[in-house]
């Protein structure tokens, strides 16, 4: 399940079934590159919450064109409002 967190920029992954996982980020990431090269100034992180959880962001923390990722807290502890969006 992909929820939208900040339309076109940031975005919280969760599933259990690995192919799922892996589309949804897909997904997730290609939708924030698009938005990360109209502004032609940021790059893309992704946070892993655990093992299931992991958030998708435009972030000036990463140089334009780059995708990186790190461990983040655990999902537990943050739990944001928002929208569900379909990956097909």
């Amino acid at each position: 399940m992909i929820r939208t967190i900040e339309i076109g920029r940031t975005f919280h992954v969760e599933a259990h079934e690995p192919h799922v996982l892996e589309q949804d980020l897909n997904y997730a990431v290609d939708t924030a590159r698009q938005h990360a090269v109209q502004s032609g100034l940021h790059g893309i992180l992704v946070t892993r919450h655990g093992y299931t959880n992991f958030t998708v962001a435009v972030s000036t923390e990463v140089p334009y064109g780059e995708t990186h990722e790190r461990h983040g807290p655990a999902l537990s502890v943050w739990n944001p409002p928002a929208t569900e969006q379909s990956s097909s």
